[in-house]
């Protein structure tokens, strides 16, 4: 795939394009912005992403808790906002349109995400949404659209929102040894507060074990509340990983 480098953009033309189209039915993939209000009524944030290394801008709170569940989510190797502009043609007329997210997976290709609330989907924008579909599977990339039905879940939300609080704690290379000498000599089943109690019992900070759920180096049920009784267990555990 062709990305952007040294500052400028990169056009990916669908293969079955007619040159005489120019540059419409093509994907672009550019250098990152900052965005901010201007004339728009839109409420931006800045998210402190770990998994970037840098600031994410979001133009929207849905858009703010899609970053979130990306952060949290380990098939997402990294992600980007107002990075992708796909070119087209509609009732005779070019137009582009500028998709919220790109997301690079582990598995599966490079997935454009257009978040939105359900009741601006509009007739118009279905149409656009199929227009723009194949023009992006045939650059190699994955099209789809998220709404507050798959971003603002309960508890899951919540959830993740207090975590991110401690996504800036500093995690030692001991503290991830004594996670591990803890789940050696737990029971098969366990919970927060007993790794809690485990951790203060040395001395440490419980804002350290927070972190380490945080960072996924620990996982629990993230279809229930967050409390000390959540059960939790180790990365890869084939026994226990429902999410």
């Amino acid at each position: 795939m062709d990305t952007a480098q040294n500052g400028r953009s990169s056009r990916l033309e669908a293969p079955s394009t007619s040159r005489t189209l120019n540059a419409i039915n093509t994907l672009e993939v550019f250098m990152l912005r900052k965005i901010n209000n201007g004339w728009r009524r839109i409420n931006v944030c800045k998210f402190p992403s770990q998994k970037n290394g840098r600031n994410v801008w979001t133009e929207s709170f849905i858009e703010l808790c899609f970053a979130i569940i990306c952060e949290r989510d380990r098939n997402v190797l990294s992600y980007t906002t107002q990075t992708a502009r796909i070119h087209y043609e509609l009732d005779g007329k070019r137009r582009s349109y500028t998709a919220d997210y790109l997301v690079y997976r582990k598995v599966g290709r490079p997935l454009i995400v257009e978040i939105k609330y359900q009741r601006q989907i509009t007739a118009w924008f279905d149409t656009l949404f199929r227009i723009v579909t194949p023009i992006c599977d045939r650059a190699g990339f994955d099209f789809t659209v998220k709404t507050e039905r798959q971003i603002l879940i309960e508890p899951l939300l919540t959830t993740l929102r207090r975590l991110q609080y401690y996504s800036r704690i500093r995690i030692q290379p001991q503290h991830q040894l004594l996670c591990h000498d803890f789940f050696q000599c737990a029971p098969q089943t366990t919970t927060l507060g007993k790794l809690l109690e485990f951790f203060e019992s040395r001395s440490i900070d419980r804002s350290v074990v927070l972190a380490l759920l945080c960072h996924n180096f620990i996982v629990t049920d993230y279809s229930t509340p967050l409390s000390v009784a959540s059960p939790i267990w180790l990365p890869g555990d084939s026994n226990r990983e429902s999410r």
